[in-house]
């Protein structure tokens, strides 16, 4: 797989995080992807990472509520 693929959709990858329990969670990951290590935290779903550092993305979970 290149750099430029991704295993999961961002669409999905967006529903996933929205479907969380709480909205704490979403914002919980949004603080966690910026921190070193995150792709460690995130190793399930390495392709979460790529997708939370986009801003475009950030401020759709901030108003998706």
């Amino acid at each position: 797989m290149s750099a430029g693929e991704s295993a999961q959709p961002a669409d999905e990858l967006l529903q996933m995080i929205r479907e969380q329990p709480c909205a704490d969670v979403g914002q919980a990951m949004l603080r966690q992807v910026q921190q070193p290590g995150a792709a460690i935290v995130f190793v399930g779903v390495p392709d979460v990472v790529d997708l939370l550092r986009d801003e475009k993305v950030g401020q759709a979970l901030l108003l998706a509520g």
